[in-house]
């Protein structure tokens, strides 16, 4: 069995290694969203359903000699896409449906690799027990998950920040091929019946009650609650932070370690510990959404990790306790590949679609507790043991019921006053009218992040808002004559509600650069900032980065870097060969600012860096604005000029004075590690 576990572990491991390796690749291709993520997993869910398919296919159709030598003929077929990694002319152009072509390129390039990864690990467990009757293989799933859980840490934690792409790619591939030729070992020895076989009669043993539909409909639900849960909150934490595979991984990891814990052995999962710690901490998440103005970022990620911990430990545990006879195996791992690639549908793709917000976090919170209900329902059936008391009863009611009105009061606080909402691939938008100090204004939020305002009184609605205060750094540089007296040509990456353009001058050129079609209509019919310019206002829709690489040159006065993806700045924007993209379109004397606020990262080091990378010296100033200034916030900027823009440093200081060491993010060789605050 001991290689046949190393098979399954690998394939594991190989399987879910592609998966944040590929997405760093296409990530900047799609403005660094968290909806690229969101689209892998449901393209790799779709792919362990096909593979679960064709394992529940080969078991029960195709006569036990035959099928290690099919599985054999596949495999050999599959060394030929050991370089999956998609190349530049999969790029995607600014009409380009995203979802449609991430799943389409995922397909062209990893559809048969998958596929026979996906069926090793399900396979093997039917083939082995057939062959040795009376022993329980499920432990084996526990092996795969733990192949899996070592993918997702190794890559952000070793092979993201110790190797460039290229070096991963080729890692990936080398070990690709060394697990064909394991796995045709594997199937070769396995085709050939046991030894003990002239001893022993190897007539398949009276099989156990196959499973009724209930305990059918129970694994699905199960599997595609799970499932949803953990992209629901991957996609909070994305969004608050950053889309970068570390905290893409963090999510996956703990999914699969409840696995893991589920199906290693019985005695590992115990409702009387599952239950109260889901219980106990859904409230407490849920009250989240009511303070998260007040509560630490990091204290809210770990709180939805351990809600997400619970929550599909109660998913995963519940689905063990009611796996079937091993006879029924591979069936069993197809109903649960269904609920996942489901779960991934709701997230991915049906409810962008229905709602406006996301809904399917609240709504996996309460399908946990009612699949739990539906799983006590079905061990009392089966006289199962039940601890359940009126005491822990009513306990399990009051968080739930404290839950739901948290969740209430938190939409009610964060949409109050809500004029517009909407969501697309790269998030959720909505505008508020709202009122302070007597002062009238109207804010933009991307997700839980301010993207935007403008007062609306009279005589101030051309005022500059938030980080855009006249005293900050980039408020400075445009109401300066700089970098000299006339018209200026101006980039911007990044749209917002189009706020910089009440810094424009008679004669100016503003060219917006904007990912979100979503995001351009909303700054021109809910905002006034671009209608009110007095340059001229060109608006440009794709990623910045793709734009640039594609134009001959913009022979720009300033460039000014403000894309975020709700709480920073994509990191394809910040490498040196972006860098260098900036420098071929600006002047000579050209000046590069760059908005770099945030929260959890410090993205100073890759400034300094990519500035040095093409001459230049990055300086920086952090502005803040006096409490009665309510309209404004305290911003970063970065300013990178040449050794002989003194002028341009003084107008835009004072400085900044802390230091910090150069860290060169490379298309090739980029980690968040070295960022984090």
């Amino acid at each position: 069995m001991r290689p046949a576990a190393l098979a399954i572990a690998l394939a594991a491991f190989l399987l879910f290694l592609i998966q944040p390796l590929i997405g760093k690749v296409i990530l900047p291709w799609f403005g660094g969203t968290p909806g690229v993520w969101t689209c892998i997993v449901l393209f790799f869910q779709s792919i362990l359903l096909a593979g679960y398919a064709y394992a529940h296919w080969m078991g029960s159709r195709i006569p036990p000699a035959r099928q290690p030598l099919i599985h054999l003929g596949l495999v050999a077929v599959a060394i030929w896409f050991a370089f999956p990694v998609p190349g530049d002319t999969w790029r995607p152009d600014a009409q380009t449906n995203p979802t449609f072509h991430i799943l389409l390129l995922l397909g062209r390039h990893l559809a048969l690799p998958g596929l026979i990864l996906a069926s090793t690990s399900p396979l093997l467990q039917h083939w082995l027990a057939t062959r040795n009757p009376g022993r329980e293989p499920y432990r084996l799933f526990a092996f795969s998950n733990a192949g899996s859980l070592l993918a997702l840490f190794l890559f952000p934690l070793a092979l993201e920040p110790l190797f460039s792409l290229s070096v991963q790619e080729t890692i990936w591939s080398g070990t690709y091929v060394f697990w064909c030729l394991l796995l045709g070992a594997v199937c070769l020895k396995l085709r050939k019946p046991p030894e003990a076989a002239i001893q022993v009669d190897l007539s398949p043993p009276p099989a156990g009650e196959p499973p009724d539909l209930g305990s059918m409909r129970l694994w699905f639900l199960l599997s595609m609650c799970g499932n949803t849960l953990m992209l629901s909150i991957t996609n909070k934490i994305t969004l608050d932070i950053a889309a970068v595979p570390l905290l893409w991984t963090l999510p996956l990891g703990i999914y699969l370690l409840t696995f893991i814990i589920a199906f290693d052995h019985p005695r590992w999962y115990r409702r009387r510990w599952a239950m109260p710690g889901y219980f106990t901490v859904l409230p407490i998440a849920c009250m989240g959404m009511l303070l998260y103005r007040v509560i630490p970022g990091p204290v809210m990620v770990s709180v939805f990790l351990l809600l997400l911990f619970f929550g599909c430990m109660l998913c995963h545990g519940e689905l063990s306790r009611h796996r079937p006879d091993p006879r029924f195996l591979t069936g069993y791992y197809l109903t649960i590949a269904s609920g996942g690639v489901a779960g991934g549908m709701i997230v991915g793709m049906i409810a962008p679609v229905l709602w406006d917000d996301y809904n399917e976090y609240p709504l996996s919170l309460i399908g946990v507790v009612i699949l739990l209900l539906f799983s006590l329902h079905l061990s009392g059936k089966k006289r199962e043991k039940n601890f359940i008391t009126p005491r822990i009863g009513a306990g399990m009611a009051s968080s739930v019921f404290l839950s739901m009105l948290a969740l209430q009061q938190g939409h009610s606080v964060i949409h109050r006053d809500t004029i517009h909402k909407e969501r697309s691939f790269f998030g959720t938008i909505s505008i508020h009218e709202l009122e302070r100090d007597g002062r009238p204004h109207r804010i933009l939020r991307h997700g839980n992040i301010i993207h935007g305002m403008q007062l609306l009184d009279e005589g101030h609605k051309d005022d500059p808002t938030i980080n855009f205060a006249p005293e900050s750094g980039i408020g400075r540089i445009l109401s300066a004559e700089l970098p000299k007296p006339g018209p200026r040509k101006v980039g911007i990456i990044g749209l917002g509600t189009g706020t910089l353009a009440s810094f424009s001058r008679a004669g100016d050129k503003f060219i917006y650069f904007e990912i979100d079609p979503a995001m351009v209509r909303i700054a021109r019919d809910y905002f006034s900032f671009l209608e009110e310019s007095k340059g001229t206002v060109e608006i440009l829709e794709g990623d910045a980065r793709i734009l640039l690489e594609q134009a001959p040159g913009f022979d720009l006065d300033l460039l000014i870097v403000d894309a975020f993806s709700s709480d920073a700045i994509p990191l394809h924007l910040l490498t040196g060969e972006c860098f260098a993209l900036y420098q071929r379109h600006l002047k000579p004397d050209g000046i590069l600012l760059a908005h770099i606020s945030n929260r959890f990262l410090d993205l100073r080091p890759a400034i300094l860096a990519g500035a040095s990378s093409i001459g230049r010296e990055a300086h920086f100033r952090l502005y803040q604005p006096p409490k009665s200034d309510w309209w404004h916030v305290k911003s970063l900027w970065s300013l990178s000029t040449l050794p002989d823009q003194s002028s341009v440093v003084e107008v835009f200081g004072p400085l900044e004075q802390e230091k910090a060491e150069p860290q060169l993010l490379t298309d090739d060789h980029s980690s968040l590690i070295h960022l984090l605050k």
